[in-house]
């Protein structure tokens, strides 16, 4: 792959013999074409065309990719824009954006908007803590399914961290037939900070045959313990259930619920405890 680098410096009254020692300080910008690569070991940045100005600390690229990996749900994530702008240290804009798991131009599912700005915000916490939040604002934001939208949303705008929405889909089943699930974060809801070694999350559900139904999550981690706790229970069920002998039985207006926990403790490299506790209805 070729690279072309030009540095943009400003004119020098030396002799032509002494720019082979520019200084950094005459250098306003640089521009890359080519196959231009940045890469900090997280995050790989892919573009054609980048331009840097040194002075004011901005930068823009066009037909940018920008992938990482999300170990938290285990998965690539790859962001496409147009252009990729830098406003400034703590302020990115990217323009013609799209988001997918994939490496592939067009992806079966993606997610598009207009435009994507990411801003960093020094904030204190309630111990007295400085840290850092990305606030995200994304417009004219679309579902797609093999680059045609099929779903719309104005704007979203906020701590991706701290939304309080994280997700919502469509299922069907033959044992619980169609519904509607939703997903939410406990911490953002009771106006809580979040903890790193915590996660709470609440579900909320409506089957088309059942109805409502409530549960939480809740996901605990540290250096030497990992564990988690689930309840869930179907308010009032008037659906059906087919068992695995093909019978099928209905349900009035019945409570359903489940309660599930485990918890282990790293002895040392070799031993664990773990245990498990659970009840259904």
């Amino acid at each position: 792959c070729r690279m072309i680098c030009q540095l943009i410096a400003s004119p020098s009254p030396e002799p032509l013999a002494e720019l082979r020692r520019l200084d950094v300080g005459f250098v306003h910008g640089i521009y890359l074409e080519g196959d231009v690569v940045a890469d900090d070991g997280r995050f790989t940045l892919r573009t054609p065309r980048a331009y840097y100005d040194v002075k004011r600390n901005k930068g823009v690229m066009a037909d940018a990719v920008l992938s990482t990996y999300d170990p938290k749900h285990g998965v690539p994530l790859y962001v496409r824009a147009k252009t990729l702008q830098q406003e400034n240290e703590k302020k990115f804009v990217a323009r013609d954006a799209r988001l997918s798991n994939t490496a592939f131009f067009e992806p079966e599912l993606s997610l598009g908007a207009s435009s994507i700005t990411v801003t960093s915000v020094d904030r204190i916490d309630r111990t007295g803590q400085s840290q850092v939040s990305n606030i995200v604002d994304a417009r004219d934001i679309t579902l797609r399914a093999y680059g045609l939208p099929f779903f719309y949303f104005p704007r979203l705008r906020g701590d991706p961290n701290r939304v309080a929405l994280e997700e919502v889909r469509l299922e069907n089943s033959n044992s619980s037939g169609s519904a509607v699930k939703t997903t939410w974060n406990l911490w953002t809801i009771l106006g809580l900070e979040t903890r790193d070694d915590l996660d709470l999350r609440l579900l909320a559900d409506w089957y088309f045959d059942r109805g409502a139904a409530l549960g939480t999550n809740i996901e605990w981690q540290g250096e030497d313990y990992d564990g988690g706790f689930t309840a869930y229970a179907v308010l009032k069920d008037d659906g059906r259930d087919q068992l695995t002998s093909g019978e099928k039985k209905d349900f009035d207006g019945d409570f359903r619920g489940m309660i599930v926990g485990q918890h282990r403790a790293r002895m040392n490299d070799r031993w664990s405890i773990f245990a498990e506790a659970a009840h259904f209805s």
